[in-house]
């Protein structure tokens, strides 16, 4: 047992972590310069992964209480203060600059953070890499919701591991390299299924990337393979591995693995002073920035965020580079006069009154802003901004290529109608669920993010393989009598069976194909029409345009609608070849959204679109025309009977 030792300070672990978070920087001020940026996230959670297993390592010799006492105290006193002061700070910002509307999803994510579930929070809310989330000003808390989990299980984890062998360090090994190997597995599981949010989001699959870090700490720990971290072309090898998985785009399943075991090795592999990785990133001005990481990290992004909500268009160069000279100003400040005091010379208990003062006051301020602010139709417009319908995470059952979501009445055991197609069937499914429960049926939503129903023509041949798994479970279940799709029409890029090249004309034949091969098996089919988006994220966009007064409310009306022209010349030949192929099983909804001359985006206060081509929810409630012509379809035949040859 090796008692209460401090693990031994390693510069080039600061100048690591200059690495990531300038990646992480220069990702958000400048998204089109390093597009895998973000994850530099990774590297922290592999640099966490080590510096907490070593620590722990390193006081096993405790008793478990005081074991933990130790452990808490360090990490609180390290990472609370810099974490309230800053959640204050924003929560001022945010409350002088957005609407009210966005202030109240503001104060769900400031409770969120505070309580360490963000990550969830953010999951269930969006995602990471859509428009509207990159005005969340805490959207990037995710990570430090991951590393709190990570802190609260990891100790247990570690110290039972302890009682289960006579050597810890064995037990210690082998349970680490189970876990991480356990972790990585669901991770690549999910991304191959089209789980990539929760797959971003959640600990069960970020804790492989701790593992490799803790990984990294018991093998030094141990000092049996002196040879292999002490071997300078190794560590050379992390470099080229950061090179190329930063400025080498390979797919985000296969870079993410490439960043993460670059950090791993280079963490194992620069003990030694005398080789050139160690002495590159342990130079003062790396080293410097790698101290203030952290709270250079915390205020970034709000920076980031703020800017583009006030000048709704992407900064330009000069505005966001003073945006991230800004960011290091405030993270040196945080570090100097925050997290330093705070770690190292103010008591425990101070820490906790700070703590507890800033939460409180953050949420004050922000509901008392809330609540004293008068209604402007700008933030009415904005309420439907992200406002997509979300599959309960308990819904969710394995289905096809990915998974399925349970829609309908609550308990029926029959599943005779699949909402099959991408996020725009995602979109629909309250309307679906609403028209099966009236009738007293369930049905299953199949979701495939980003790739069309069809099997003949599809984003790409991924796509190809996966609509055909999700076809071939559909017409496999002896409970589907029916198959409702709805998919996005306006993309302009496809591929057929063979990779080549399909041009959007065809189109219609690869849904009436789909047609065709579902009445093989006896099973109907449903097609939603294309909708006139407006290709813009007015509901995020034009509210903060009347707000910071470049847009005046007289021009409102024009902006919230297109010409029907436009929208029937573009669609005329699709919507007559389905109308003739499906006759009453085509729902032309776009009959709700436009009139004789116009199509609507919204009316009045009323936005019909969470972002720039999904309805948002309230808009599905003036979709009458389209539930009247469902509920016929469906009424007409329900009770289903059991078909023969099925």
């Amino acid at each position: 047992m090796l008692g209460s030792r401090l693990v031994k300070y390693r510069a080039e672990i600061d100048g690591l972590r200059a690495l990531a978070v300038i990646s992480v920087v220069i990702f958000h001020f400048y998204p089109a310069h390093l597009g895998f940026g973000y994850l530099g996230v990774d590297i922290f959670f592999v640099i966490s992964g080590y510096l907490i297993t070593a620590h722990l390592l390193h006081n096993q010799s405790m008793p478990y209480a005081g074991y933990l006492q130790h452990f808490y105290v360090r990490r609180i006193k390290r990472l609370f203060p810099a974490l309230f002061v800053f959640l204050l700070a924003t929560s001022v910002l945010v409350s002088a600059v957005y609407l009210v509307a966005d202030l109240k999803k503001f104060l769900q994510s400031l409770i969120a953070t505070q309580t360490f579930w963000a990550n969830w929070y953010f999951w269930r809310d969006g995602g990471y890499f859509g428009g509207n989330d990159q005005i969340k000003p805490l959207l990037h808390m995710w990570s430090l919701s991951v590393e709190e989990q990570f802190y609260i299980i990891f100790p247990t984890f570690l110290f039972l591991l302890a009682l289960l062998g006579r050597r810890v360090s064995f037990a210690a090994g082998g349970g680490i390299i189970l876990a991480t190997a356990g972790s990585f597995l669901l991770w690549f599981h999910l991304n191959r299924i089209g789980g990539e949010n929760p797959a971003f989001f959640l600990l069960p699959t970020r804790a492989w990337e701790f593992g490799l870090g803790a990984i990294a700490a018991y093998v030094h720990g141990a000092n049996r393979f002196q040879k292999v971290t002490q071997n300078g072309l190794l560590a050379y090898l992390a470099v080229a591995l950061f090179a190329i998985g930063f400025f080498y785009p390979v797919s985000l399943v296969a870079n993410t693995i490439i960043v993460t075991c670059g950090a791993a090795l280079f963490i194992l592999c620069t003990a030694n002073e005398r080789n050139l990785a160690f002495r590159l990133f342990s130079l003062p001005v790396p080293r410097e920035i790698g101290k203030i990481s952290y709270s250079l990290y915390l205020y970034h992004w709000p920076i980031a965020a703020v800017m583009l909500y006030i000048l709704v268009e992407p900064p330009g160069f000069l505005m966001a580079f003073a945006g991230i000279l800004l960011s290091v100003l405030l993270g040196w400040l945080s570090y100097r006069f925050v997290e330093t005091p705070f770690r190292y010379k103010l008591p425990f208990w101070q820490t906790l009154s700070l703590v507890i003062a800033m939460a409180l006051l953050s949420i004050a301020i922000t509901l008392s802003v809330i609540k004293l602010t008068p209604p402007s139709n700008a933030s009415k417009l904005a309420e439907n901004g992200g406002t997509h319908f979300r599959c309960p995470a308990s819904a969710y059952i394995p289905y096809g290529a990915s998974r399925a979501c349970r829609i309908g009445q609550d308990g029926a055991v029959r599943r005779e109608i699949v909402l099959l197609g991408n996020s725009h069937a995602q979109m629909f499914a309250p309307l679906v669920s609403d028209v099966l429960a009236g009738q007293g049926m369930s049905g299953l939503l199949v979701p495939l993010n980003s790739c069309l129903p069809t099997t003949t023509i599809n984003i790409d041949t991924v796509c190809l393989a996966h609509a055909e798994r999700n076809l071939e479970a559909v017409m496999a279940d002896p409970d589907v009598k029916m198959v409702v799709i709805a998919s996005t029409w306006y993309g302009n890029d496809y591929v057929d069976v063979y990779g080549q090249k399909s041009d959007k004309e065809n189109l219609p034949a690869a849904f009436l194909d789909l047609r065709d091969r579902l009445k093989r098996e006896g099973i109907e089919m449903v097609l939603f029409s294309p909708l006139p988006v407006p290709y813009q994220d007015l509901a995020s966009e034009l509210p903060r345009l009347i707000k910071f007064g470049r847009l005046e409310e007289t021009e409102l009306e024009g902006r919230l609608r297109k010409d029907w022209l436009s929208f029937h010349t573009e669609y005329a030949a699709l919507n007559e070849t389905f109308r003739q192929g499906l006759g009453n099983a085509y729902l032309e909804v776009y009959r709700d959204l436009c009139d004789a001359e116009y199509c609507y985006f919204g009316q009045g206060s009323e936005m019909f679109y969470a972002d720039s081509n999904h309805l948002s929810q309230h808009a599905l409630e003036r979709l009458e025309l389209t539930r009247a012509q469902l509920q016929a379809f469906i009424g007409a035949r329900a009770p289903f009977v059991t078909l023969e040859g099925r």
